[in-house]
């Protein structure tokens, strides 16, 4: 009888765990798919990441011990995901080419053998409404890594003094 509960109770176990992991990868195939189409998504994903990595790492991370390096990485990994941008982060470019016409993101999906792909491209349009300037992918790619490098070091600027501050009191917890 021992055993039968304990195989039953391995069993729920594992129905439990394919249902957990079920789900998750259901919600990051919707979070993928949401993020093609609505142009939010990755960017607030990337900085909910980048705050949670970093609260669980409040014990360890500041600009001496870590934060550095989590910076790069999610500045690295948020230029690739989230290539498209949004008004937000694509103004500093309309305002650098605003001399020449208008900034425009053109997104063009492509369906081959069930597979699509999504393409982005970046233009400048005169007034005429001709291309004057078309931004390279790469350009705009590292364009973005910086401006994630400046945005999540004024995150971690922000949550660095909060970070001491819990180590402060959680070490004066522990004396008492």
């Amino acid at each position: 009888m021992k055993t039968l509960f304990r195989n039953l109770k391995i069993l729920l176990l594992c129905i439990v765990a394919i249902a957990l992991i079920s789900l998750l990868s259901a919600a990051v195939i919707y979070l993928f798919v949401a993020g093609i189409s609505n142009q939010w998504i990755w960017s607030s994903i990337i900085l909910f990441v980048f705050i949670i990595v970093t609260w669980f790492l409040k014990w360890r991370v500041d600009w001496k011990h870590g934060g550095i390096i989590i910076l790069v990485i999610t500045a690295f990994f948020g230029s690739m995901a989230d290539m498209r941008g949004n008004q937000i982060y694509n103004e500093p470019i309309r305002l650098f080419y605003r001399d020449l016409g208008k900034f425009e993101v053109l997104t063009q999906s492509t369906t081959i053998n069930g597979t699509t792909g999504t393409n982005y491209y970046f233009n400048i349009i005169n007034a005429s409404g001709h291309v004057v300037k078309h931004i390279l992918i790469v350009e705009v790619i590292i364009f973005r890594f910086f401006e994630y490098l400046i945005l999540y070091a004024i995150v971690l600027s922000i949550l660095v003094p909060f970070f001491k501050l819990i180590r402060k009191i959680g070490r004066r917890i522990d004396i008492d």
